[in-house]
């Protein structure tokens, strides 16, 4: 391949004119051997010599043209081979050296193209002998010819014709495949064009022919890089390195290798091989701090950004990296510092302003996240993802009907993406819009059939309806994609449970503690299982276990109470009771079942007290009167027993147990049209307990 420009110049024989006095010709063989000499401002003297003595030599006007060119004069240059072109336009020498000129003074491929396609087109195949009257040889040889291809694909290539440019390629190797260029520039257009296995043959043939030149490996590696035949790409790179270490690009090459295969540790080394040979070079560090952040060593990595913005400031990318990095630090303050810089340094990017809303997101700051997520949106409005993490914001504010606009937007944008869905659904479901949480949970599941946890919300809103068979056959769809996950067995347990199926509602509870053992909400859900079937013994157990990995869940006592109160160990079940009031002494529940378990006691005067605290914190609990009542009654207290069931009548007029509970009191009494007013009411109400004596003289 030729390396400077000779214009095709043949020597001419000297001949000694006769007369004293030179002609044009004499001139021109004068600049030709300076030319050939390397004497390119003497040869253009002499060539204007020529062109002095005969104004219309296309040949001299060629010559000068190419001493012109040698010395990079290729605006001067294109002038004469534009004059010589005027003065004879057949000549395929004066275009190829125009297009040689073109090529090197302007970007305009397609004049580059023309010069170059008319000399192909002027030339006879046959070309092989001298011209007439002196001119350059058309061809001199297959290698001259090639050359021309050469250049015709580079022009091709800067034009994005690529197909046309290829074939320039193989009709140059085609007359000169001994020149490994050819093939390497082949492969460059196949490599562009994503045809990489095409690219790595090319580059192969070009190794072929010279396989000590180290930028044909570098090349051959980044086509199988983009192949992803990693250890191959690796072993090139290698070669690459084993002839040329000091060239830092095929380190940096062999470490993006290596970081794509996870091999972090290698990658940096690899990386420091280059900055040790260029420390300026800014994203050198810069690889190799995200490199280091996915080994988590977050220190090192924000170093290593520091150093790349310590050389470049002005690049927004680095700071990005080295906010990514803070943030997994849990640095939200400087993370919004980093992305701040980034922002500064180029606000029309919506992508900074989504992940500086990430920052201030995970610092609970929602309102200020929510106008970074603006920003995002008035930079590019068509972007879902923008609008569904300000759904997200939107929704942690319990700001429900302007986070589901957010969702709508996002769905509108991109209605086949099921997270959207999903977040739309979980709102719908915080405002107890069950059915339409369920329509966007079928939306989401239409989407993607295969992702359980889309069932698993499905039978939890299908569970708030009250419909229980439909919620455990979600739950089961869930169970089937995902046998490994326990919440979707306890799930199915509750469900079962409110069916009253218990013993199926026992094997889901089973099922999710062989897969986590550790969890004591399962254990306690076993418990109220075991509880509904009368299985004390065992309930009290799976209390016990529960209890035993979160003593300070005080519902965990309360149900171990009520387990034991069932059994009549009713002094047990006010210990269990005690521990839940130590626990949580404002839950009015915990102190009713005492008072319960008191009576049962005898203890009618604690019993009392107990009721009255629970009275004390809900002022609106008609149970809780009752068994003030109740107290009262068992006391034979049945004056004290009327007025607390009053009071419960009061709080709740339609609660048959407390109009029940009255008859009886009054019955004692011996105020029988009373009582049997009472009574009357609570059969009206739905009381269908027992029959007593009092119903049968009713």
């Amino acid at each position: 391949m030729k390396l400077i420009h000779v214009a095709f110049i043949i020597l001419l024989a000297l001949i000694a004119s006769a007369q004293c006095q030179q002609t044009a010709e004499d001139w021109l063989n004068k600049g030709d051997l300076l030319l050939n000499s390397g004497k390119y401002n003497e040869s253009i003297d002499a060539y204007n010599k020529s062109i002095e003595l005969n104004q219309s030599y296309a040949v001299a006007w060629c010559h000068k043209g190419s001493a012109l060119f040698n010395l990079s004069l290729y605006n001067e240059s294109l002038v004469c081979y534009n004059k010589a072109i005027e003065l004879n336009s057949s000549e395929p020498a004066y275009w190829n050296n125009k297009g040689d000129a073109l090529y090197f003074y302007t970007i305009n491929y397609n004049e580059v193209l023309k010069a170059y396609e008319e000399a192909i087109r002027l030339n006879p195949k046959d070309a092989s002998s001298w011209t007439d009257n002196g001119n350059a040889l058309h061809f001199r040889n297959n290698e001259d010819e090639a050359f021309y291809w050469y250049l015709k694909g580079v022009a091709l290539y800067n034009k994005a014709k690529y197909d046309e440019a290829v074939k320039a390629y193989d009709q140059a190797i085609k007359l000169d495949p001994s020149e490994p260029n050819y093939w390497i520039h082949k492969g460059n257009i196949l490599d562009h064009q994503a045809k990489y296995d095409e690219a790595v043959k090319a580059y192969d043939e070009a190794i072929k022919l010279n396989s000590s030149e180290p930028s044909y490996w570098n090349r051959k590696g980044v086509a199988l890089y983009n192949l992803g035949k990693y250890d191959e790409a690796v072993k090139a790179y290698d070669e690459a390195i084993g002839l040329n270490s000091s060239e830092p690009l095929y380190w940096i090459n062999k470490g993006a290798t290596l970081y794509t295969q996870a091999k972090y540790d290698e990658a940096v080394k690899a990386y420091d091989e280059a900055i040790g040979l260029n420390s300026s070079e800014p994203s050198y560090w810069n690889r190799k701090g995200v490199a280091l952040q996915n080994q988590a060593k977050y220190d090192e990595a924000v170093k290593a950004y520091d150093e790349a913005i310590g050389l470049n400031s002005s690049e927004p990318l680095y700071w990005i990296n080295k906010g990514a990095t803070l943030y997994n630090q849990d640095k939200y303050d400087e993370t919004i510092q980093a992305y701040d810089a980034a922002i500064k340094l180029n606000s029309s990017e919506p992508s900074y302003w989504d992940i500086k809303g990430n920052a201030l997101y995970n610092q609970g700051k929602y309102d200020e996240a929510i106008k970074a997520y603006d920003e995002a949106i008035k930079l590019n409005s068509s972007e879902p993802s923008y609008r569904n993490i300000k759904g997200n914001a939107l929704y942690n504010q319990g700001k429900y009907d302007e986070a589901i606009k957010a969702y709508d937007e996002a769905i509108r944008l991109n209605s086949s993406e099921p997270s959207y869905w999903i977040n739309k659904g979980a709102t719908l479901y915080n405002q107890d819009k069950y059915e339409e949480a369920i329509q966007a949970y079928d939306a989401a599941i239409k989407l993607n059939l295969s992702e359980p946890s889309y069932w698993n919300l499905k039978g939890i809103a299908l569970y708030n309806q009250d419909k229980f068979d439909e919620a455990v056959q979600a739950y089961d769809a869930a169970i089937k994609l995902n046998l490994s996950e326990p919440i979707y067995w306890n799930s199915k347990g509750v469900a079962l449970d409110k069916l009253g199926k218990y013993d199926e509602a026992i094997k889901a509870y089973d099922e999710a503690i062989e897969l986590n053992s550790s969890e004591p909400s399962y254990w306690n859900r076993k418990g109220v299982a075991l509880d509904n079937l009368g299985k004390y013994d065992e309930a009290v157990k799976a209390y016990d276990q529960a209890i035993k990995l979160n003593p300070s869940e005080p519902s965990y006592w309360n149900n171990k109470g009520v387990a034991l109160y069932n059994q009549a160990k009713y002094d047990e079940a006010v210990k269990a009771y005690d521990e839940a009031i130590g626990q949580n002494s404002s839950e009015p529940l915990y102190w009713i079942n005492k008072g319960v378990a008191l009576d049962n006691l005898g203890k009618y005067d604690e019993a009392i007290q107990s009721y009255n605290r629970g009275s004390s914190i809900d002022q609106t609990d008609s149970v809780n009167m009752i068994d003030k009542g109740n107290s009262h009654y068992n006391a034979g207290e049945y004056v004290a027993a009327i007025r607390y069931y009053d009071e419960a009548i009061k709080k709740d007029p339609k609660d048959e147990y407390a109009w029940y509970n009255k008859a009886m009191a009054l019955r004692m009494l011996h105020r029988d049209s009373e009582a049997k007013a009472a009574y009357t009411k609570a059969r009206e109400l739905g009381y269908n307990g027992p029959m007593t004596q009092m119903e049968m003289t009713v």
